[in-house]
């Protein structure tokens, strides 16, 4: 499923696991062709880089070294607070749930799949 986004549109991928964020965006790629996508491999370098370019969707690790993912969130949104944040984390436990839907994050878990892909393509702004 291609879905035409905005141009300019721009997905923000932070996960510590390179492998991580190259599949996540091999997958999101093929549903949103026409976006851009960035990537951090922690939450300090996902702020900085939403900080020089902001994206409207972040897919974002919870487990990382330095911040989790669920306080990287808080900081990105700080900046822009209409940002999409999706938490995407093998760590399914019930705290970890309630921290993202406290947040107002959307929370998937790993690994990530087609399905998962699609489900974070529908949040991405799409072409009017």
């Amino acid at each position: 499923m291609n879905t035409p986004t905005r141009p300019g549109t721009r997905l923000l991928v932070v996960d510590d696991s390179k492998v991580s964020r190259r599949l996540a965006i091999s997958l999101l790629s093929k549903r949103l062709p026409d976006a851009e996508f960035l990537e951090a491999g922690d939450g300090e370098a996902a702020v900085a880089v939403f900080q020089q370019t902001p994206a409207q969707v972040v897919v974002m690790d919870y487990n990382m070294p330095g911040i989790h993912g669920v306080e990287a969130a808080a900081r990105i949104r700080a900046l822009d607070p209409r940002v999409t944040v999706v938490l995407l984390t093998a760590n399914g436990q019930a705290a970890v749930r309630a921290r993202a839907e406290e947040a107002g994050l959307h929370m998937l878990c790993k690994p990530i799949s087609s399905t998962l892909a699609d489900q974070i393509a529908a949040l991405a702004p799409v072409l009017v």
